[in-house]
């Protein structure tokens, strides 16, 4: 198992995070996301987003080259986007891949 990358979540459909913009992603890669703590989150970092809500997430395995600190994630609207990852309300889900030879 292993952690998806930001090129194999595009190739799903998933979109890159716009302002004002729906999400892309297949529903399968952001259900359950209504908190992070059953994929290693936590609710220690008490930041919110603009709406008020807590931002979840799970990181995928792809760093982000503008900001050394930051690194993609599919995020709980089912888009991708890039976060700081000190935070901890984001978590890792695995990929399972499965060897159909």
């Amino acid at each position: 198992a292993r952690m998806i990358t930001v090129l194999e979540a595009s190739s799903t459909g998933c979109l890159v995070w716009k302002n004002d913009e729906g999400g892309s992603c297949p529903d399968w890669m952001h259900n359950y996301l209504v908190d992070s703590t059953s994929y290693g989150g936590s609710y220690k970092d008490n930041s919110k987003n603009i709406a008020g809500t807590y931002d979840y997430g799970y990181w995928t395995m792809s760093a982000y080259s503008g900001n050394s600190a930051n690194a993609w994630r599919v995020n709980l609207d089912g888009l991708l986007g890039t976060y700081i990852t000190s935070i901890t309300y984001h978590g890792a889900r695995a990929v399972v891949e499965i060897n159909k030879s």
